[in-house]
């Protein structure tokens, strides 16, 4: 963990940390000569002009030095194989109007929690006092922009979500919104700008007054680019706006899977953007309000259990379809042309395409208008394939699920998104679970579509090998058929070892030495693919190596080291045994005929094993061997000795049912 402390704005910095050892150490500032944060507020009314609070002001000032902050320390990046840099310690000292008050230590840990959970860092604060020139925000304000009698405000960034939520605002509740957004480039501000002009045009019963701040970091690109904290710095301004003009109604609109932020895959947990209008965020920020802003005001999601498809079909319904290509979802958006402003790979593009498609708005998204169209373009090894397949998988695993039960199984993030303090968790928990699979019915029914509109490219070949399209028809990641099901015969004593030993499982293993982008290895169970990074793929392959060293194939626990490896191996197993072995297990939940993933890998007593016969275990040794991972052609290497002795023992080949003969060294060929 990177430990970094963050002096804002020349703050003191308190004896017990500027003694303390950081891994580093940077300065913000967004006054004077040195300035390298830009924060002011354009286009205010005249409303707004010194009404805005103290301790709003140092809510704004807290959420900019946050944001910045987020982004001078980075992650690890790359070379970070295993993730031990992802979380960072940060310490800010920050000068506010009231030091006493925010160091109280209740408004302290909600403020430290809230930012822990949207970005997974851990967040501290000291807090001295401001000079007389910090204690306002700079406002410039702007005579010909009125504010007029707005009864809301609703956070604008330019998307499809927002821009959706403020023309149902004003045409299905008849409401009177004023528009607050973030800038943080001029190409964000064209598009913004741009949109509220059209708004104006299109619907004149309301003028949409429109405040701009200007939060970003001059000179130097971001060290990490994430931005995972950007929600709290928006929300707060669009609290303050509100607070300022005396209303209590702070709208930050995200669709109800945007919302939700579940894992679409193993490899791409938290993909889904960010945590930024999670209803764990929505409420931990509402209590954090009710403390620097009491008695007012308040900020909702209007979106939360609507598709993106659902608030799409609002701007058909209004007849404002051609606003859709004025909007912008992109999240990879630097350095694109005006002509093609989508990267169409990340994966709020790949959201947008299938739901403009399934909302049947197609032609005015114009798929030309990205830079990569995802269903029929090559798609690059690495993210950009993954986000793609993996949204694919994320609709097929949601319509899987037979039952409510199972999708709060498979899904367990899902009960985090019901707030203890829900009046109706019950009928909550049901909106989302619908809202969920009407999502991955438009995915794959769109998906479907597609591949017929397509069938004659995919007969003659046409088509690259690896466009999403080509991909999502085969069941392997890198295409053609799915594959056969190796059906396994045990020997008579291999049958009396097997109930010897109690085994439950009798699923053929075939460890495919496949993988599918950076370090994501294929393993399929009785026909059942599951993709395990290098860690858990490790964790898989010992388990698999005790069937062969033991004949109950039982690895003790009482040699795993709390939060390390495995005793007398630690050059060998990753450290977070459990954690890995919970997520191996996890990859097989309800996928495994009459067995659960529980009985597949078995814990008894302290200890842990794979729950069936070393026969039914396949590997393809050729490929294992080319791993790029050394703890994995470790295994392998004893794996393949082990078998040898085992099946030297029993005094018979290793030859298997429509596998031929494995190669002298004992390991069962896959594939070649």
């Amino acid at each position: 963990m990177t430990r970094a402390l963050i002096c804002c704005d020349g703050a003191a910095v308190p004896r017990e940390l500027e003694c303390q050892p950081w891994d580093t150490r940077h300065a913000i500032d967004y006054r004077g000569s040195g300035a390298d944060l830009t924060l002011r507020m354009q286009n205010v009314s005249h409303a707004l002009r010194g009404s805005v609070e103290a301790r709003a002001a140092d809510l704004v000032r807290i959420a900019a030095y946050v944001y910045a902050a987020d982004q001078i320390v980075g992650r690890g990046g790359l070379t970070d194989i295993y993730g031990d840099r992802w979380r960072r310690e940060f310490w800010l000292c920050v000068p506010v109007n009231d030091p006493d008050f925010w160091s109280d230590p209740s408004l302290h840990a909600a403020l430290s929690d809230l930012l822990t959970f949207l970005s997974e860092d851990s967040w501290a604060f000291r807090f001295c006092r401001a000079s007389a020139d910090q204690y306002q925000l700079p406002l410039e304000s702007d005579p010909a922009s009125p504010m007029g009698w707005p009864d809301s405000v609703f956070l604008f960034s330019g998307g499809a979500d927002s821009l959706c939520a403020v023309i149902e605002e004003v045409t299905a509740r008849h409401g009177k919104p004023a528009l607050v957004s973030h800038r943080a480039a001029p190409y964000v501000d064209h598009r913004q700008q741009n949109l509220i002009h059209l708004l104006r045009q299109r619907l004149p019963q309301w003028y949409f007054p429109y405040t701009s701040v200007w939060v970003h970091r001059l000179g130097k690109p971001p060290n990490d680019s994430s931005q995972r904290t950007r929600s709290f710095l928006y929300a707060s301004l669009g609290a303050v706006v509100a607070n300022a003009v005396g209303v209590s109604r702070v709208v930050l609109s995200d669709n109800g899977v945007v919302s939700l932020n579940l894992p679409i895959s193993d490899q791409l947990v938290g993909a889904l953007a960010s945590r930024s209008t999670h209803p764990k965020f929505i409420n931990q920020m509402n209590c954090l309000l009710e403390k620097v802003l009491p008695g007012r005001p308040v900020i909702a999601n209007t979106l939360w259990d609507q598709t993106r498809s659902q608030g799409l079909a609002l701007l058909k319904a209004t007849g404002l379809q051609e606003l859709l290509q004025e909007s912008n979802s992109c999240s990879n958006t630097r350095g694109l042309p005006n002509v093609r402003p989508h990267c169409g790979v990340c994966l709020q593009c790949a959201d947008r395409r299938f739901a403009t498609i399934a909302a049947g708005l197609q032609d005015y998204d114009l798929k030309e208008r990205y830079k990569t169209d995802v269903f029929r373009h090559e798609l690059p090894e690495g993210k950009a394939r993954d986000t793609a397949v993996s949204y694919v998988k994320f609709a097929r695993r949601v319509s899987a699920a037979e039952s409510d039960d199972d999708l709060l199984l498979e899904f367990p993030q899902l009960q985090e998104c019901v707030l203890p303090t829900d009046p109706s968790p019950d009928e909550t928990a049901r909106r989302l679970i619908r809202m969920l699979r009407r999502h991955a019915h438009d995915v794959l029914q769109v998906l479907a579509d597609e591949i017929g509109n397509a069938r004659d490219e995919l007969a003659l070949d046409h088509l690259p090998v690896h466009c999403l399209l080509r991909l999502a028809v085969a069941a392997e990641p890198g295409g053609g058929a799915p594959p056969a099901v190796p059906c396994i015969e045990l020997s008579e004593q291999q049958e009396t070892e097997f109930r010897q030993a109690r085994f439950r499982s009798r699923l053929t293993i075939q460890i495919t030495g496949q993988t599918t982008g950076r370090k994501s290895n294929v393993v399929i169970v009785d026909g059942k693919e599951a993709v395990l990074d290098d860690a858990d793929f490790i964790v898989f392959l010992r388990l698999a190596l005790e069937l062969f060293q033991s004949d109950t194939g039982f690895l003790s626990r009482q040699q795993l080291m709390f939060g390390e490896g495995l005793e007398g191996e630690p050059e060998l197993m990753p450290q977070g045994f459990d954690q890995a072995l919970s997520r191996v297990r996890k990859a097989y939940r309800g996928r495994l005929r009459g067995l659960k993933h529980t009985e597949f890998i078995e814990v008894q007593r302290g200890q842990v094993r794979l729950s069936t016969h070393w026969r039914y275990v396949l590997w393809n040794s050729e490929a294992l061997r080319e791993h790029a991972d050394e703890r994995v052609r470790l295994l392998v290497d004893r794996m393949a000795s082990a078998a040898a002795e085992r099946e030297r023992r029993q005094g018979q080949g290793p030859a298997r049912p429509g596998l031929g003969r494995a190669p002298r060294d004992g390991r069962a060929r896959l594939g070649s």
